[in-house]
């Protein structure tokens, strides 16, 4: 008796044998596709069952605790920087302002020459001007320019001599207190 067929079973009939009945043969090329595709299915069922999905917190607030002073600093320090921003926005816009503007075209170079016009006939036409025409731009000038920096007073060679010996012995001085 051979170990494939069972006691009793005919052969020929269906069921007979412990192994089931074989497939018609395939070419090679069909037969490594269908093996190559019924791995990956297995490969793809157990990758499926290998992962774990992790459960999902029932509530947040309970991992940090509750964050609304932290939110509150954070609008306030938002608050305050952007009152920074548009500060130094104005800033900027003041400078472009006193710097003058580029003209690129001869529509912008005509409006600032009709600009131009009309303040230098208001300055033409303001008393101060008509008075003391010298006088009235110095007095503009003193307002609107930063004042000069006063000047360093004028040491002679003999002081500067004087004051390096005094300085090189301070520092000797100095330095000999430390070594001790």
């Amino acid at each position: 008796m051979s170990a494939h067929n069972t006691p009793g079973a005919q052969p020929g009939r269906p069921g007979s044998c412990s192994q089931p009945p074989r497939a018609p043969p395939l070419p090679r090329r069909d037969q490594k596709r269908s093996s190559f595709l019924t791995k990956v299915a297995r490969s793809g069922a157990a990758a499926k069952a290998a992962v774990v999905k992790k459960p999902k917190p029932k509530s947040k607030s309970g991992y940090l605790g509750d964050l609304s002073s932290v939110l509150a600093s954070l609008e306030e320090a938002g608050e305050v920087e952007d009152a920074a921003r548009a500060a130094k926005r104005r800033r900027q816009e003041e400078a472009a302002a006193r710097r003058g503007k580029s003209v690129k075209s001869s529509r912008a170079r005509a409006s600032v020459t009709l600009e131009e016009t009309r303040r230098a006939q208001a300055v033409a036409a303001h008393p101060a001007f008509r008075k003391d025409p010298l006088a009235a731009i110095a007095h503009h000038l003193s307002q609107t320019l930063p004042a000069a920096p006063k000047p360093r007073p004028q040491v002679s060679n003999a002081e500067r001599k004087r004051n390096k010996r005094r300085n090189k012995k301070g520092v000797d001085a100095l330095l000999d207190s430390i070594a001790l």
